[in-house]
């Protein structure tokens, strides 16, 4: 019979999150935690083989070394804090928590994500590694956020990611107020008083979603759907600039293998296609319904689906019904409503 070790080490790279699936049945049993150890070197070795870039941009070799029975900390015989100099915080959460931070040799400034293995159970600890695997498939890409790095140490992961200038959610969260009616101005000073008025102009809001669109292109061409597109993992590349932008935050997402291949109930609620929410089969294309719901409220100035629970915000979605409130969407083109209406469009 084939090992376990033998079977992971064989297994290709879409069948990770069959893996996760069959971790989460193996926890229930007495022997998980033995035959976790077992095989999780082979689990990463045959990984990383398979998926991470021989190079990341920083100048380490994810695969370096990599031998049968070597853990991650015998590839790494310098270790994180050797390596990296820790800044400050920029946000926590449950699991994690993210700081400002540099690299020692260079000096170069990065953002360093610490997971604490602690409050992880073996298969939180196996989509850990999911999302380093998939994100490294697509770094290097002008439109994704940079993995630079990664280290499995004895308490915390750290993933080691550029730095940004901030996200969606925080350029847009001030309050909103409806366009003002009164003498006609000059078309430049229209312009300015609406993007004042609703966070982006409709020309500027036209290009950060082109360019969330190229970021989004690069993980769809590898297979790859994001699963959780929302204001908080859309990463603003630098300060005063709201127009470029980088997909961020891979800790949800799964590789499609194909139409309709993916099953797993997952994404954040004003944002999520009603396919996922339906329990229904999905693929990458969930994640153009999620573009459709950020167009809308970077225009308007609140989500096409609103409510104060579950209860009320999901039978909004899986209806497929919204509207255009005529004092926020009056000086919003038709084209850019048509944008609208054709992401958010029920299969």
């Amino acid at each position: 019979s084939v090992s376990p070790e033998a079977a992971i080490a064989a297994m290709p790279p879409a069948k990770f999150q069959e893996f996760v699936a069959a971790m989460q049945l193996i926890g229930k049993g007495p022997d998980a935690e033995s035959l976790y150890v077992r095989v999780s070197s082979a689990i990463r070795a045959a990984l990383i083989r398979l998926e991470l870039p021989a190079r990341l941009p920083m100048g380490r070799r994810f695969d370096e070394g990599i031998v049968a029975g070597k853990t991650w900390n015998e590839r790494q015989p310098r270790g994180f804090h050797a390596e990296y100099e820790l800044g400050d915080e920029i946000t926590s959460g449950a699991f994690a928590t993210v700081y400002r931070g540099a690299h020692r040799p260079s000096g170069r400034k990065c953002a360093i994500k610490i997971i604490s293995r602690s409050k992880l159970s073996i298969v939180e600890e196996a989509t850990v590694l999911s999302e380093v695997i998939l994100h490294a498939s697509v770094t290097g890409h002008p439109n994704i956020v940079d993995l630079y790095d990664f280290f499995e140490e004895q308490h915390n992961f750290y993933l080691v990611m550029e730095l940004m200038a901030g996200d969606l959610f925080d350029h847009i969260k001030r309050p909103f107020v409806p366009k003002k009616k009164g003498k006609q101005k000059k078309d430049e000073e229209t312009e300015e008083d609406d993007k004042q008025q609703r966070g982006y102009s409709e020309q500027d809001a036209r290009d950060m979603i082109k360019s969330l669109l190229i970021g989004l292109q690069r993980c769809h061409e590898r297979n790859l759907a994001h699963c959780d597109l929302k204001p908080k993992n859309v990463m603003l590349v630098a300060e005063g600039d709201e127009t470029q932008v980088k997909v961020g935050d891979f800790g949800l997402s799964s590789r499609s293998t194909g139409p309709e291949s993916l099953t797993r109930l997952c994404g954040s609620p004003l944002y999520v296609a009603p396919e996922v929410i339906q329990r229904k089969p999905y693929d990458t294309s969930a994640d153009m319904w999620s573009v459709g719901a950020m167009t809308y409220l970077v225009l308007g100035g609140s989500t096409p689906f609103m409510g104060s629970t579950l209860a009320e915000i999901f039978p909004k979605i899986t209806a497929g019904k919204f509207t255009y409130p005529p004092e926020y969407w009056d000086p919003v083109s038709k084209e850019a409503k048509d944008l609208i209406n054709g992401l958010l469009t029920l299969d």
